[in-house]
C-alpha cells in the first residue's frame, strides 16, 4: 500500500489532511458568509450568484478559490481512502478497485466542474 500513499509516509499524510481541512473550512466559512450577506440585503438569486462566480473577469477569485476547495477535498479524501483501505480492507484486489473507483469518480467530476466554471 506504500505506493498510494500521497506523501510515502503517515507524518506527511496528517499534515495534509488537517491543512485541506482548514482550506475546506475557510472555503465554506466564505460561501456561508455570502450567502448570509445576500440573503440579508435580500438580493439573493441566480443573477448575483452568478456573478459572483463570473467576477468581471474568465478567471475570477470565487472560481480559483471553487477549484482549489475542490482540489482539498480530492486529496483529503485521497488521504482518508488510502488509510481505511490500508487498515480495513486487507484484499488488495478490493482495495485497488476502491481506490481506482474513488480516482475516477473524482477526476471525472473535476472535469465537470471546470467545464462549468469556466465553459457556462
Amino acid at each position: 500500500m506504500g505506493i498510494t500513499s500521497l506523501t510515502s509516509t503517515g507524518i506527511k499524510d496528517f499534515f495534509v489532511q488537517r491543512v485541506t481541512a482548514v482550506i475546506i473550512a475557510i472555503y465554506f466559512s466564505y460561501v456561508i458568509i455570502k450567502v448570509l450577506s445576500l440573503s440579508y440585503v435580500g438580493d439573493l438569486n441566480v443573477d448575483t450568484w452568478h456573478a459572483l462566480f463570473i467576477g468581471g473577469s474568465v478567471v475570477s477569485f470565487f472560481k480559483i478559490a471553487t477549484l482549489m476547495a475542490y482540489l482539498a477535498v480530492f486529496l483529503h479524501a485521497w488521504v482518508g481512502i488510502w488509510i481505511i483501505c490500508g487498515d480495513y480492507i486487507k484484499n488488495a484486489w478490493v482495495s485497488s478497485t476502491i481506490m481506482l473507483t474513488f480516482i475516477i469518480g473524482y477526476v471525472g467530476c473535476f472535469f465537470w466542474l471546470f467545464v462549468i466554471l469556466f465553459f457556462y
